[in-house]
């Protein structure tokens, strides 16, 4: 029993380092492409095999990031070629 125990908490890991260097090679991404202003309003929420979903605190940064979107999901997908789909959502306060 510890072994699989222990086989289950090495696959735990391991997926969780993968999804950090996920989000840590997006966060490169958004860090080249969008402006200073855009990045402080926007942050990644999630990030599935694929879709990735950003949460934005104001309109103004919304509507900057869509300008930026193709260009976003293209520099992300020559990572991550499964991703089809970058959404957004503002939230509010």
């Amino acid at each position: 029993m510890a072994s699989h125990i222990k086989e289950t908490l090495k696959k735990f890991f391991k997926k969780k380092d993968e999804e950090v260097k996920k989000y840590e090679i997006i966060g490169r991404k958004i860090e080249q492409i969008l402006d200073e202003e855009t990045k402080k309003y926007i942050h990644i929420s999630s990030a599935s095999e694929k879709e990735v979903v950003f949460v934005s605190d104001a309109s103004s940064a919304t509507y900057n990031f869509n300008l930026k979107k193709d260009e976003l999901l293209k520099e992300i997908r020559k990572e991550f070629p499964k991703i089809k789909n970058l959404k957004v959502r503002i939230e509010n306060g």
